[in-house]
């Protein structure tokens, strides 16, 4: 499956649709490629409409279809590969001061996948607790 980049995802790298199968791919900034499972064309649509790719994706993707890990490989060229089915369980969220952030996803295979933006809010708390603490 060939998928095509997303510009200006804080969350989203690429994505593509199989219409034939119904079935999304999504790759994130953080790593990793997911196929997403009887996933109806007109989802696909609002999906690549929509102006906030990640927020459209934690809103009505992730909680209401089912997933598998992808390889790489397959992600850019058409093959056939041995997946192992992965369920996606939840999202990591920081929230502050009326923004909410992703930081990880977590997959009930114990895999935690982070966000480019979480070194960020790490950093920040970090600095955060040190000016406290020097207070």
């Amino acid at each position: 499956m060939r998928l095509e980049k997303v510009d200006g995802s804080t969350v989203i790298d690429a994505y593509g649709y199989d219409d034939k199968n119904k079935q999304l791919y999504v790759r994130f900034l953080s790593g990793g490629t997911y196929r997403y499972f009887e996933v109806p064309v007109r989802v696909w649509q609002d999906f690549k409409a929509t102006y906030s790719k990640g927020t459209f994706f934690h809103t009505y993707i992730k909680p209401n279809y089912e997933c598998e890990t992808v390889n790489d490989e397959e992600a850019s060229v058409d093959r056939l590969f041995r997946l192992e089915t992965v369920a996606c369980t939840s999202a990591v969220y920081f929230d502050r001061d009326g923004r909410t952030t992703p930081v990880a996803v977590i997959w009930t295979n114990g895999d935690i996948i982070l966000s480019h933006q979480a070194e960020d809010v790490l950093r920040q708390l970090v600095m955060e607790f040190v000016a406290s603490d020097n207070s």
